[in-house]
């Protein structure tokens, strides 16, 4: 009881006075289980849930679905029972009961990848983002736990994909990763053999902004290959470099450069994007190109997500 008292204290007292305590209804009870609570946020979520537990400045939400979100202090418009009539200055009558609508954190939104390049970053539990590059690649991932993810897609009409990651996290800035891409195509005549990819990756920062190094090969299982010798002898090095930076709420920057080096290949692939996220949505736009030897050319970037 003692504990509950502080962070009710805690909500009216610590935090900014031009929000709290015209926010938090004072019929909150963090120890009646009974009770679901409603919360209004200045984006204009309306999310039905119950608070479990009070963190300096933030919230920590379990929505009815299950999921649980954290909000901190200054994106809450308001919070309170859901039987509530009024929420403060904003009336919260006739509100709909219906599944609230989700949104992702957004400097999470997207930090898994950066354009083609993993990182070392990773879904959580149970959640997961269907992206799509070019029109033409289409993948799925999920996160089997806070530290694996699995995914599998195709690349348009001809290739599919199946990937795996795992990652750790060794302190609040460095991040160590591992995975594997296999690309299977449906036909060795129309798009070559099966391809793999095994590579290391190490993040540096955080998720709104980090530099990201990935290092692996690659080899061909058969004998014949449309991008790649087949000869088992021959493993392509895949090497890439870029990061990412959150510049405002909805908006960030990306570079990804990639360099393949392999028997008669030797090229550096550099792009440069903008994405823009909101709730569980996500678009990049932008350019990349190849350069080999002397031979330049770049190509439109564009690219959709989805959370889920």
């Amino acid at each position: 009881m003692i504990r509950v008292f502080f962070s009710l204290l805690c909500l009216l007292f610590l935090a900014p006075n031009d929000s709290v305590c015209q926010v938090f209804s004072s019929k909150i009870n963090l120890e009646d289980t009974t009770q679901q609570h409603l919360i209004i946020t200045k984006r204009g979520d309306r999310i039905i849930g119950r608070i479990h537990k009070i963190e300096g400045t933030t919230v920590v939400f379990i929505m009815k679905t299950g999921n649980t979100i954290t909000y901190a202090f200054d994106e809450i418009e308001w919070v309170g029972l859901r039987e509530e009539k009024n929420a403060g200055s904003k009336s919260s009558k006739g509100y709909q009961d219906e599944l609230p609508r989700l949104r992702a954190a957004p400097e999470r939104n997207g930090c898994e990848n950066v354009l083609a390049s993993p990182t070392a970053f990773n879904f959580q539990k149970g959640t997961g983002e269907y992206r799509n590059l070019e029109i033409l690649v289409n993948i799925v991932d999920v996160g089997l736990s806070d530290h694996i993810s699995v995914g599998g897609g195709m690349m348009i009409p001809f290739i599919f994909i199946v990937r795996a990651k795992a990652t750790i996290d060794y302190n609040e800035i460095i991040h160590l990763g591992a995975g594997v891409n296999n690309f299977i195509p449906i036909s060795e005549e129309l798009a070559g053999s099966p391809f793999t990819h095994f590579y290391g990756v190490l993040t540096v920062g955080k998720p709104k902004a980090y530099l990201n190094t990935t290092l692996g090969y690659g080899f061909t299982w058969g004998g014949s290959s449309f991008d790649f010798p087949g000869n088992r002898e021959t493993v392509p090095l895949v090497a890439t470099f870029g990061g990412s930076i959150t510049i405002a709420e909805r908006f960030r920057l990306l570079i990804d450069v990639i360099y393949l080096k392999g028997d008669g290949l030797d090229e550096v692939i550099p792009s440069f994007c903008i994405g823009w996220a909101k709730r569980l949505n996500r678009f990049e736009v932008g350019l990349f190109s190849a350069v080999s030897g002397s031979d330049a050319f770049a190509l439109p970037v564009l690219a959709y997500a989805r959370r889920f």
